[in-house]
């Protein structure tokens, strides 16, 4: 049905999810050849005028606002008893979904989120939107430019028309998110309502928790009304002083106190130490600088070592001593970096810091790095399966030998004028076996690091940045793609007590043996999370016989050769037979065919790692509540609260997937 209202320019592909205001499916815009999200408003949905006329709002106030950071709508429409409106497609995930799996964010990444959401909350104020519902699910973070992108503008409100969808002084949004204002039921809310609102969201993501929670609806606005918040850095230490200053500010009682608009709180962000950008600069020159110094000039230093033997003239010092050139490279980024950490200290940057930044890891590292605090925020070695570890090591291990004993070789060769292996012949025969050995070494590590890419269902391309991106590849390794493979945090499982389940069915008992250990208000948490878990096992189910009929399928047709074929009869001519034309369209139509259920398989694949992610939080979540419980923890609304949402969202899930069919028949 909603194929036929579409017409025939999008091509339903799948569902991405269920909110308030009906379904959004991924669609394809044959046309355009691109893909797009359609949101829907069922017919049960849109019963009343007052959500017809909030879906119709939603659409006018996203097709005027044009920005890199506001999801565009494309076009609107009505038919057959559904309304709906195409907008572009992120590729990627909401920030609520990356804080569910992760806890809570490092403050590099949170900078980053804020200051895109603060830049395009600035925009829509300048066009008279106020936004009024800024929270993680309505951020969407694309995969390629790790942006992140504000999207729902369900509930925004027109300054310029003055107008509402509901009574004067009702409260409309997210009550955990909301201003003090908002949240009192105040007629004039202007862009400083979206600004605290960020403010929320930032607090969240560095804390791992809400500024204000409760049980009730009218407990969490009376705080937002009555209450300060704890200071951000009476929570977690290591939020650099600006970004905590900067999150503070935006949630100040009176809108007056906080930023003016998202433009100042953008500038403010990009600074590491408002007073003295020298500083700031100086601190982007020091990053890294030893280890990034170290390796080249090393490098250069055994590159000259090896040539000022070829060629004598080469010697920077004929008559002195060889060596004296490699000693100077080698010591260059020992005394540089002194130099540079004189100057910082000059300036007013602390001993601590300059060593911590000096010795932090290159940015482009792949491989281990020791202590753990000279890491980059966001690092994910300690979270990498062990395979992986084990490989990265070992292909280290080998370069790191390899590359010091061929120098040694060529030069040992070059003064016994390569007379070695005559003088010495046991050297040969023990030289070209290690090579033996290290080249068998090397591809037999490649193969089964293939066989382990294949039983986990990731292509070629897949693999070779898993095995070899750096670790501390913020944007590479919050694509979800990528995020699957890794390991949930160290303390989330420090707090689960128990080895991670490996399939959906063990994932299910996991979370079934660890609720029945609840008792009193958490007892009914635990069942709605074994409840949820059960449905998310039966969905998987089914897609997994769904995947292994849609290979079936695939394998079938043999797209390759259906390729060739096609690329054998060559271009169309005019003295083309009927008969020849047949089989062009016949093998057309195959191919057509091969590349729908190609594109099925892979939506498949990628709906299977998102439920999967949700069973995993789930198993985490309540773990969680069970090690907060056997430490009396207090505090424990916040991840009842996590469960529930989940419960929520499984619960949204098998109800939208019940209408995919009607609604694409």
């Amino acid at each position: 049905m909603l194929e036929r209202a579409l017409g025939t320019q999008y091509r339903m592909l799948r569902l991405l999810g269920r909110g308030g205001m009906g379904a959004v499916y991924l669609a394809r815009d044959e046309a355009l050849e691109r893909l797009v999200a359609v949101k829907v408003l069922l017919p049960e949905e849109s019963e009343t005028e007052e959500m017809r006329e909030r879906f119709r709002r939603e659409a006018r106030t996203a097709a005027k606002l044009t920005h890199p950071a506001i999801v565009p709508l494309y076009t609107f429409g009505a038919a057959e008893g559904m309304m709906y409106f195409v907008m572009g497609y992120v590729q990627g995930e909401s920030l609520a979904e990356r804080l569910r799996r992760v806890g809570k964010l490092g403050a590099d990444e949170v900078r980053r989120i804020v200051s895109d959401v603060a830049g395009a909350l600035d925009y829509a104020h300048k066009q008279g939107v106020v936004h009024r519902d800024v929270k993680p699910d309505n951020v969407l973070l694309d995969d390629e430019s790790g942006r992140a992108m504000l999207a729902d503008f369900g509930i925004a409100k027109a300054s310029a028309s003055g107008q509402t969808l509901t009574e004067l002084g009702a409260i409309v949004g997210t009550p955990y998110y909301m201003s003090p204002e908002q949240a009192s039921g105040e007629r004039t809310i202007d862009g400083r309502s979206d600004i605290y609102s960020l403010g929320v969201m930032a607090y969240h993501l560095l804390a791992g928790r809400l500024p204000f929670e409760g049980e009730t609806f009218g407990d969490v606005i009376a705080q937002h009304v009555t209450r300060d918040p704890t200071d951000i850095k009476a929570i977690q230490p290591s939020v650099p002083d600006d970004l905590a200053r900067a999150v503070m500010r935006c949630l100040a009682k009176e809108p007056q106190h906080r930023w003016p608009d998202g433009h100042v709180l953008t500038q403010a962000l990009g600074q590491v130490d408002e007073d003295d950008e020298d500083r700031n600069d100086l601190r982007g020159n020091l990053d890294g600088i030893v280890p990034k110094m170290l390796l080249p000039i090393v490098a250069v230093a055994g590159l000259y070592w090896y040539l000022a033997y070829l060629f004598p003239g080469l010697r920077v010092v004929e008559d002195g001593p060889w060596w004296i050139l490699p000693v100077l490279l080698v010591a260059t980024p020992i005394v540089l970096p002194m130099v540079f950490a004189a100057i910082g200290r000059y300036r007013g940057i602390s001993w601590r810091e300059l060593r911590d930044l000096m010795l932090r890891s290159p940015k482009r590292w792949p491989f281990w790095w020791y202590p753990k605090r000279w890491r980059r925020d966001g690092d994910v070695w300690d979270r990498l399966p062990i395979v992986i570890k084990r490989l990265r090591l070992l292909f280290g291990g080998m370069a790191a030998v390899a590359g010091p004993t061929i120098l040694f070789m060529t030069i040992a060769l070059v003064r016994s004028n390569f007379t070695l292996f005559l003088r010495f012949p046991w050297i040969e025969p023990v030289f070209y076996s290690g090579m033996g050995i290290f080249y068998a070494i090397f591809f037999g590590s490649v193969v089964f690091l293939n066989r382990w890419a294949r039983k986990n269902g990731l292509d070629h391309k897949q693999i070779v940045k898993i095995a070899f991106a750096p670790t501390g590849d913020v944007a590479l390794w919050r694509k979800p793609r990528y995020a699957a493979v890794l390991l949930p945090p160290a303390e989330q499982i420090a707090q689960a007590g128990e080895t991670e389940p490996r399939t959906p069915e063990e994932f299910l008992r996991a979370v079934g043996n660890t609720a029945k250990d609840f008792a009193g208000p958490t007892r009914e948490v635990g069942s709605e999370a074994v409840s949820a878990a059960g449905q998310l096992v039966s969905a998987i189910q089914a897609l997994d016989g769904e995947i292994t009929k849609l290979g079936k399928d695939v394998e079938a047709l043999e797209t390759e050769a259906i390729e060739k074929k096609l690329a054998a009869l060559g271009a169309e001519s005019p003295d083309d037979g009927e008969a020849r034309r047949e089989m062009r369209g016949l093998l057309r139509s195959q191919l057509n065919l091969a590349h729908r259920l190609e594109a099925q398989l892979k939506a498949a694949h990628e709906q299977r790692a998102r439920l999967t992610e949700m069973l995993k939080t789930i198993w985490l979540s309540v773990a969680d509540l069970r090690a907060r419980q056997a430490r009396d923890t207090v505090h424990d609304a916040e991840i009842t609260g996590r469960i529930r949402k989940i419960c929520e969202d499984v619960q949204a899930h098998a109800e939208a997937s019940e209408t995919v069919n009607i609604l694409t028949e």
